[in-house]
């Protein structure tokens, strides 16, 4: 009787105002930990194309948009330099740092 109570009650939070549902917000979804993970274990900043050769499996659109998404969140940086053929670099702040913990 109580372990069915207790199902109940854990199934029934709303997650969405807690720091575990915003947590899941940021970092859901199918790919998102594994661009994370992967440039934590880099410990250096990544480019687009070597995080897309990477991370072969992930279609370009999602790569794209999880690194603005990162980058609004606040846990990856953006670096762009202004030189001809631009380049980007990506790199964990800190709190990406702190989120992954290495």
């Amino acid at each position: 009787m109580i372990k069915d109570d207790l199902l109940e009650e854990v199934f029934n939070i709303d997650l969405s105002e807690t720091g575990f549902g915003y947590t899941l917000n940021k970092i859901g979804g199918k790919y998102k930990i594994s661009i994370l993970n992967v440039i934590a274990l880099k410990k250096a900043p990544m480019r687009y194309n070597e995080l897309k050769r990477t991370l072969d499996s992930i279609p370009s659109k999602f790569l794209a948009n999880s690194l603005n998404d990162f980058t609004m969140d606040g846990l990856i940086n953006r670096k762009q330099y202004l030189e001809i053929p631009p380049r980007v670099e990506y790199d964990l702040t800190v709190l990406g740092k702190n989120l992954v913990h290495f």
